[in-house]
């Protein structure tokens, strides 16, 4: 007697059913189940649409911006301390900074304005008025206009008129403070190339010419309605777009991007006439790219530096936008020279730049423990360390080396600074460029090579491919001598290998066909530049890694001169001669391997043979086995048994290689069997977290798997098979696997004439980066012919040039997180920045959202996406035919199907494919050596789909599913959900069915959670019968009328049941299963964290040992941040209670008045006075009432935030309303009323731009800028502080949706139930004062009875019902969440509704059960184990 596990693997969901066997037959159901591994709405959705992300790479996402904040935080602190050192903080600034226990911290952790201070009154003044006054005089002499009719200068553009200033004479200490601490907030734009000396391969200029022509050309044949205009310049440039309307008219003035191509040498390309090639682009004014380049053509041309640029447009154009049109848009370097202009200007005045002492003293204020930097320093200056060290510090990318894979032999010991213990951990494999890997990759395919003659005379039979392999390669000096001359070539090709052999390339042939192999190319290239020196010695072996190191290792360019010129010197070259020859090989990077360079060297040292082969390579380990074998002849397996002496270890084959150096053949096959279910324990905990899969879903469903797994095994003990579905494929028939023979043999023959393609590419020059070898490249090639040559989303032409580099990328139609479809008719090439800003969204939807955005390339490009419909025809043009119907239909896809999308179906084979592998380890048995056991048998859907309707499983679930649809008739009052039928037979059965409109999307199966493991049932009772039969059904081949006897019965052939009552006994397994679901309530972490500093000057990561160090594991609240405003309300008041604050009144002219009344009595007015002034003159104030006034005050018990939204958002009035700015409101309030009170035209695109046209009119004739955003305010009592402490106490956020994980029930005095829900933050705030979540007692004293979380189940009893278990699973409900004292369910087995929002309320969840009862009033918690076993009963007396 043996049992089955039966397993049915989702992406949400674990079904499974374990059966008993006798004599090989299963014979009764011991236990089946459901586990759900729930996933929330967003979830849900984001799963559907493919862009669903593990936390961790969301949180990831969050902490690179956190760290941003950090580093410039850091940056200003040290800049902080060295102005401290050098006496430049003024001291009202300095006074709030601390310098002893936190260097260069705010005190009350809020940055203060280092030229404004508070006087003896409490206000705010300027500090630095002197420089302010220049600056007015300034404006008088150049621009007296900006001074007239009260108009103010700010006093922030003080700073611009510093910095003109600072070039040519004194400044203040404080003054050169506030310029330092202004350029180290706002660095300019920067690329990490952008300052290398690598030559760029463009030229992009800006320029601003006078259109004298325009000629419209011909129609775009592609697209309708386009045409070709050719555009000629004042300046002599011509350009050519392709537009539906003309784009410009002779005499308009035009901002122009003109991009050089440049060859090697860095000159402009020249086209087969001579002329510079030159290509012309007009990008929109607000382009990001175009007004970088027109503002740093604009300070070129000034001559001058960034601040006597930017003053000098605001003196003459006082309303210039600063912050927009300078600050974000000017590359780093503009300003790196004008900080080093100011400080070496400044170094004539302030002695304390030229003071050496204090330079060292700032250099170990910011290196205390880094000796070897601060002797670097100490032969710098103060205005590098400045810049270098302090402002524009740029810290080096983090090594990838994490990123690498590891070898799946070699490892090395290490001791784990925490614990003392001794672990190991792998090796990084090699880079392929290696030499030693390439010499082992030759090794490797020489082994591999077989060598037949087409035809040849055999005993007087002609006998076809005739294997010459031994003859040719039979000895080792006949391999050396092969060995030899491939090594000597970079690519090896058949007819490179048979002239190595001296064969007739027309009689003799390789067995790899038209596939080509990379030689030693590393080896060949370094060669090949030593021959060119003169008299040159070849390099030793040792020499050449040396020099490959250096390639490898070395990225800068004067570093890599000198690296380069010490290794010819210490090798005897001429150094320069040999610097000029390896300075332009490019970097060694790229691949890498599968081994480590401790294993390559093992394994060559057996594979080797001949003259190449010595003994004394055997590593010791390899050797002291290789003897002690010898010696016993016990050691290896019986292949070896012949090998006697230590000279039979060569020229082994990889495998066998392998396997004498680590005793085993793959580096894959872990044999091993688990004894105990702390096995599985162990596999999770370790190997399994360290292998994580790259796919969150995958990864949480196979872990749940093994729990399940576990569970199973501690319950009902070892089961000795284990059967697993899989995703539907049976075998394809004969004709199918013909047809697919054929296509692979024209395949073949297209890819190597698009090899020869891509070679001649490569060889005239028309795209040096192409790789014909590659195929990534070729694939990139067919896509590129396949469209026409141009990106299907932009429709704008692809060069070939740039093709192969990383400007273009290939890009999956449906992604593949929604469907793991990578062939060709799933795939299109377009640019990589469309690629990314696509995500993981289907081409169409996404140009259904996106469609006309504007997508920048970098380097100040763009390109605008296609709308839908030029999409679509672009589509029906360029993928017509029937061949490509599949990608049409793929192009133009919406949505996966809803029921059981292609992402899933292809996660659950994975799923279940990698489960095997693992659940391997349980079944395995002492013989079974397969990667996958012999007791783990594979089935798939259209089995179960068979079985299930043969076994009469799909008639007993429809019965099961009955009394929901009878409900909803009854809900509905018809019969739109099914009816009773009369077959005509005398039987009669319920025949559901649903609404047409939901037809399409709706499976009977999966409305409840059991059909999991109704699935895993069939699958259990699953023979490898089952299975040989319907394949070999399908296949088409011999029929096998032994198994359809054994299999089959009755007249139409149907599968037999497993035993007599099997679809009673599943019925009552299915009745009987409580549903488990996987709830994830860890709201808070222990947290590991690491910090780097110095011990006696080495660099020593320590972990963090103060404080908490707690993580939080959910999201706290929204993305958006509100800041804390007060904000004035209107009201009535009667004008002798205004006479203390006059100027709370409203109207004007009433204000005026009062006060000329008030100064009257000479400060002796009071409000007795002043009313019986008002009211001698009947209230009436120039013909006004003024009995009561209207004024605006301060309210004191209410708080509001606000946050910037942008204006298009607005579609209320009470949005309109809620605006802070009173101008902008009434700015936008008379906007709206020219389009009728329209929100949706008013602030449409169109809408906004008409806005911002008018604005002027708008705004009674006066100027304002653009509106793009808007500040809007809301009452703080559903939001709360981000923090306790400046800044962050009047930073209000909302509570993220979906996060309160705990509702608790306590009972008051009188027994009566109170409810209450635990909001995160309030849960965190207990976790971290080490409290319970949920108290035992509330506020009010009353205790605690239990408390619920989504996912609890709880059963509902019947009144005076004793409680026992087994319990009425139709009592049983799933919580699903709540707020406030309301509590929300659903049956414990529904898994989606029939009808939405019909079946179960209006929200699919309800407060009561179907009978009218209050869950929440009268329920009792069950606990319940993984397997859906209830435990324990939680709540009754």
């Amino acid at each position: 007697m043996k049992t089955i596990l039966g397993l049915d693997l989702g992406p949400s969901s674990i079904g499974w059913a374990l059966i008993n066997t006798e004599n090989e037959k299963p014979e009764k159901i011991i236990k089946a189940g459901s586990r759900i591994i729930p996933m929330d709405a967003k979830e849900m959705s984001d799963y559907e649409s493919g862009k669903l992300q593990s936390a961790a790479s969301l949180r990831t996402g969050f902490r690179g911006m956190r760290r941003l904040y950090e580093r410039a935080s850091l940056r200003r602190e040290r800049l902080l301390r060295v102005l401290n050192i050098l006496g430049f903080l003024p001291c009202h600034y300095k006074n709030q900074i601390d310098f002893e226990t936190h260097p260069g911290k705010f005190k009350d952790n809020s940055e203060p304005l280092l030229p404004y201070k508070r006087n003896e009154n409490g206000k705010s003044e300027f500090v630095f008025q002197s420089s302010f006054l220049e600056m007015l005089e300034d404006f008088k002499k150049d621009n007296p206009e900006a001074l007239v009719d009260d108009k103010l200068i700010p006093y922030d553009w003080t700073i611009y008129y510093c910095r003109k200033k600072a070039l040519y004479a004194e400044i203040s200490r404080g003054e050169l403070a506030w310029i330092l601490l202004n350029a180290n907030s706002k660095r300019g734009y920067y690329q990490l190339d952008e300052e290398s000396d690598e030559r760029v391969n463009e030229k992009k200029e800006y320029c601003r010419t006078k259109v004298i022509n325009v000629e419209k050309q011909d129609e775009d044949r592609k697209q309708k309605g386009y045409y070709f205009y050719e555009i000629t310049y004042e300046n002599g440039l011509v350009q050519k777009r392709k537009c539906k309307m003309q784009p410009w008219r002779v005499g308009d003035e035009v901002d122009l991007i003109v991009t050089t191509p440049l060859d090697d040498r860095g000159k402009p390309k020249v086209d087969e006439d001579g002329n510079i090639v030159r290509r012309l682009s007009s990008p929109k004014e607000d382009d990001w790219g175009l007004v970088m380049k027109k503002t740093q053509a604009g300070i070129d041309a000034s001559g001058g530096t960034v601040g006597e640029y930017i003053y000098g447009n605001l003196v003459k154009n006082p309303s210039e936008k600063v912050k927009g049109g300078f600050v974000k848009t000017i590359e780093r370097h503009y300003y790196k020279d004008e900080i080093r202009k100011i400080l070496e200007s400044q170094k004539r005045f302030i002695p304390e730049l030229n003071d050496a002492e204090l330079y060292m003293k700032c250099v170990k204020e910011l290196y205390r423990n880094n000796e070897a930097h601060v002797n670097e320093l100490s032969h710098k200056n103060i205005v590098d360390f400045l810049i270098n060290d302090v402002i524009y510090y740029q810290r080096p990318l983090k090594s990838k080396k994490s990123c690498i894979a590891d070898c799946p032999y070699e490892s090395y010991n290490y001791v784990d600074s925490e614990t003392g213990e001794v672990k190991k951990r792998p090796l990084k494999v090699m880079p392929k460029s290696h030499p030693l890997f390439q010499e082992f990759r030759l090794w490797q395919f020489i082994h591999n090579l077989r060598i037949t003659e087409n035809e040849r005379t055999v005993d007087n039979h002609v006998v076809l491919d005739y294997d010459v392999t031994m003859q040719e390669l039979g000895t080792p000096e006949q391999v050396c001598d092969l060995y030899d001359k491939l090594s000597s070539i970079s690519t090896i090709k058949e007819s490179a290998v048979l002239k190595a052999l001296c064969l007739n390339p027309k009689k003799y042939k390789w067995n790899f066909g038209s596939t080509e192999f990379p030689g030693l190319k590393t080896h060949h290239s370094f060669v090949t530049k030593i021959e060119k020196l003169e008299n040159a010695k070849k390099l030793s072996s040792d020499e050449e890694e040396k020099l490959w190191h250096i390639l490898y290792s070395v990225s800068d360019r004067d570093e890599l001169e000198k690296a380069l010129k010490h290794f010819a010197e210490k090798c005897g070259y001429d150094k320069d001669k040999f610097y000029e020859l390896f300075k332009s090989v490019p970097q060694m990077r790229g691949d890498y391997a599968s081994y480590s360079k401790k294993a390559v060297k093992r394994l060559l040292s057996l594979m080797r043979t001949g003259r190449y082969w010595s003994a004394d390579e055997i590593d010791k380990v390899t050797r002291a086995r290789i003897e002690k074998h010898i010696a016993e002849n016990t050691v290896l397996e019986d292949s070896f048994r012949e090998y006697g002496k230590i000279e039979d270890f060569q020229y082994l084959r990889l495998s066998d290689a392998c396997y004498v150096v680590y005793g085993r053949h793959s580096e894959n096959a872990d044999n091993s069997i688990w004894e105990s279910p702390e096995d599985i324990d162990k596999y999770i905990a370790g190997e399994f977290r360290k292998n994580s899969m790259r796919n969150p879903v995958v990864e949480k469903v196979v872990g749940e798997t093994l729990k399940v797994v576990r569970d199973i095994w501690k319950t009902y003990g070892k089961p000795a098979e284990i059967h697993v579905e899989m995703a539907r494929s049976l075998k394809e028939p004969n004709d199918k696997r013909e047809e697919m023979t054929k296509k692979i043999a024209e395949n073949r023959k297209k890819n190597l004439e698009l090899r020869q393609k891509l070679q001649e590419l490569k060889e005239n020059g028309k795209a040096d980066n192409v790789n014909p070898n590659s195929s990534m490249h070729m694939l990139k090639y067919k896509l590129w012919e396949e469209q026409n040559k141009q990106s299907p989303y932009t429709r704008k032409s692809i060069s070939i040039a740039k093709l192969f580099t990383s400007e273009y990328e290939i890009d999956h139609i449906i992604p593949q997180k929604r469907y793991f479809d990578d062939s060709f008719t799933n795939k299109v090439v377009c640019e990589s920045a469309v690629n990314k800003d696509k995500g993981a969204r289907l081409s169409y939807e996404y140009l259904l959202a996106e469609g006309g955005k504007e997508i920048s390339l970098g380097n100040g490009e763009k390109v605008t996406l296609k709308t839908a419909e030029e999409f679509e025809a672009f589509v029906k043009n360029n993928y017509s035919s029937q061949e490509k119907a599949r990608k049409r239909k793929n192009l133009m896809r919406t949505d996966v199907p809803a029921s059981f999308n292609a992402s899933q179906l292809n996660n659950t084979r994975y799923i279940a494919r990698k489960t095997a592998e693992i659940l391997s380890h349980i079944v395995r048995e002492e013989d079974d050596q397969g990667s996958r056991s012999k007791n783990i048998i594979m089935t798939n859907g259209s089995i179960t789909d068979r079985l299930k309707k043969d076994w009469g499983l799909k008639q007993t679930w429809n019965d099961m599913m009955r009394p929901r649809f009878e409900r909803l008739n009854d809900i509905s009052q018809s019969n739109d959900y099914g009816e009773e039928i009369d077959d005509g037979k005398g039987k009669h059965y319920f025949q559901t069915r649903v609404p047409e409109a939901n037809a399409d999307k709706f499976d009977i199966k999966r409305i409840d959670h059991r059909h999991h493991a109704m699935d895993a049932i069939v699958i259990a009772c699953t023979s490898l019968n089952h299975i040989n039969y319907m394949n070999n059904e399908s296949g088409g081949e011999t029929k096998r009328y032994d198994l359809k006897k054994l299999l089959c019965e009755g007249k139409d052939r149907q599968f037999s049941k497993p035993w007599e009552t099997f679809t009673q006994d599943s019925r009552k397994a299915l009745d009987d299963i409580v549903v488990s679901f996987k709830q994830n309530l860890r709201i808070v972490s222990r947290a590991s964290n690491y910090y780097y500093h110095y011990v006696d000057g080495k660099k020593v990561l320590t972990k963090q040992t103060k404080g908490d160090s707690l993580s939080i594991r959910k999201p706290l609240h929204k993305a958006t941040y509100s800041g804390l405003v007060r904000l004035p309300i209107t009201k009535n008041e009667k004008i002798e209670n205004t006479i203390d604050n006059p100027e709370q009144i409203v109207d004007k002219t009433i204000r005026k008045e009062l006060k000329k009344i008030l100064a009257g009595y000479n400060g002796s007015a009071d409000k007795k006075k002043i009313k019986k002034y008002f009211k001698d003159r009947d209230y009436k104030l120039n013909g006004k009432d003024v009995s009561k006034v209207k004024v605006r005050v301060m309210p004191e018990n209410e708080e509001y935030s606000s946050h910037r939204t942008p204006v298009a958002s607005i579609t209320t009035q009470k949005q309109l309303e809620s605006i802070t700015d009173t101008g902008i409101k009434k700015i936008l309030q008379n906007h709206l009323e020219n389009y009728g009170g329209n929100f949706e035209e008013a602030f449409s695109q169109e809408g906004i731009s008409s806005l911002n046209d008018n604005i002027k009119l708008l705004n009674g004739g006066r100027d304002h800028k653009p509106i793009k955003c808007v500040r809007i305010f809301e009452r703080t009592n559903l939001k709360f502080p981000v923090g306790q402490v400046a800044s962050k106490a009047k930073s209000y956020v909302e509570a993220e949706k979906g996060t309160n994980l705990f509702f608790a029930i306590y009972v008051d005095e009188n027994g009566k139930r109170v409810f209450e829900t635990i909001p995160l933050i309030l849960a965190v705030e207990r976790k971290k004062q080490h409290l319970p979540v949920v108290l035992e007692f509330n506020e009010k004293g009353y205790k605690l009875l239990f408390y619920l979380s989504p996912g609890d189940l709880v059963y509902v009893p019947e009144e005076y019902e004793h409680i026992t278990i087994p319990l009425e699973t139709k009592r049983i409900y799933k919580t699903v969440s709540f707020d406030s004292s309301k509590c929300y369910f659903v049956p414990q087995s529904w898994a989606t509704m029939i009808k939405d929002k019909l079946e179960f309320g209006p929200k699919n969840k309800s407060e009561k059960n179907s009978f009218g009862v209050q869950i929440k009033s009268k329920c009792l918690k069950l606990e319940t184990d993984r397997l859906g076993n209830i435990v324990k009963v939680i709540g009754h007396d």
